[in-house]
């Protein structure tokens, strides 16, 4: 009774601030809650440099750096105390040769990552002691593709390898070999036309896969906007956020194009977590923490009060992990608001 109560109270915020233009796109200009996170400060040992990926599994919390001669940091998830470097650089069957980021997996004891160097599926057991590589194997060969995320156990997403090509993803079967190419770029801003361009440069984005891995949300880094399909590549949702700011500008020098989805979102079975960085608007310097959930509604919108490049979700303690690139000795932690966590049970 509960649930259906909160419905019931959320409803009209959801109809008011979601406007369907068709029967998948939606033009989002509020959320239905707003607010104000405050983070607690971890100073870590030692810097990690040029930090590429946050990821947890069990009690673990551990950060990917490719540059360095050990390339992960582990910590204890409760506390978020050191525990060890671990993941040597280099060819041997317990060591790593820069990974694709877009390709980590969560394990029940640890992650699956693929190389993208090697084309080599590695299989991670994490302890205290750092990593062990349990099974490693070559479901590829070289690096044809622009990340992999995992849609089943021989299935992958990607964006392709083609730069000047007309589809902006990629399905591969890694167990057949068969690549299919699918779904057109979309026409927004009249970019897709534009011989100014390149597709793939203007639609940059980052992924995050529904754990029973049936459908996946994609956000554009230049365009303040979100796409849902299902495994199938049917579109479900196209979502347009129109709250301030959300100007699209492309400039001939691309170092000046506004930028607002960093990073990578993380999916939970009933939500979906976006982080917006407003670099180069008159926002930047404070990042929001976006909450959707799998229809594209607008849950809740957090501002974070400084500029944050990774996060991952704490899902046992309702908690949002952040770092900034420029901050390499510092972990911020913030307690995500009651409702949240509601509609993360």
């Amino acid at each position: 009774m509960k649930k259906w109560c909160r419905w019931l109270v959320v409803l009209p915020l959801i109809c008011f601030s979601c406007t369907p233009a068709s029967d998948t796109e939606r033009n989002v200009t509020q959320f239905e809650d707003e607010g104000v996170l405050v983070a607690q400060e971890h100073v870590i040992p030692e810097p990690i440099l040029l930090p590429r990926y946050m990821g947890i599994s069990g009690d673990y919390l551990y950060v990917y750096k490719e540059r360095e001669e050990k390339m992960f940091v582990l910590f204890r998830l409760s506390d978020l105390s050191f525990l060890t470097e671990t993941g040597a650089k280099g060819q041997g069957p317990h060591d790593f040769n820069l990974v694709d980021t877009r390709s980590f997996t969560p394990t029940p004891d640890g992650f699956k990552v693929i190389e993208a160097g090697s084309g080599h599926l590695r299989d991670v057991v994490i302890s205290d002691k750092g990593f062990h590589v349990r099974k490693s194997m070559q479901i590829f060969e070289g690096a044809p593709f622009n990340g992999f995320y995992s849609l089943g156990d021989s299935l992958y997403l990607s964006f392709g390898g083609i730069m000047d090509g007309k589809n902006e993803f990629a399905l591969v079967n890694v167990k057949s070999g068969d690549v299919t190419n699918v779904g057109e770029y979309p026409d927004w801003d009249g970019i897709t036309g534009s011989d100014e361009f390149i597709p793939f440069i203007v639609f940059l984005k980052r992924c995050a896969v529904h754990p029973d891995k049936k459908k996946f949300a994609a956000f554009y880094t230049k365009f303040k906007r979100f796409r849902i399909f299902d495994s199938e590549m049917n579109l479900l949702r196209d979502v347009n956020v129109q709250t301030d700011p959300c100007k699209t500008l492309f400039y001939d020098d691309p170092d000046k194009w506004p930028v607002y989805y960093l990073g990578d979102p993380y999916a939970t079975k009933n939500l979906i977590f976006s982080l917006c960085t407003y670099y180069r608007t008159n926002k930047e310097g404070n990042s929001e923490l976006h909450v959707w959930d799998w229809d594209g509604n607008p849950i809740g919108c957090y501002s974070l009060g400084r500029s944050l490049s990774l996060m991952t979700i704490d899902e046992q303690r309702g908690r949002v992990i952040a770092m900034d690139v420029h901050q390499d000795s510092t972990i911020y932690v913030y307690d995500l608001p009651d409702k949240v966590k509601e509609y993360m049970k």
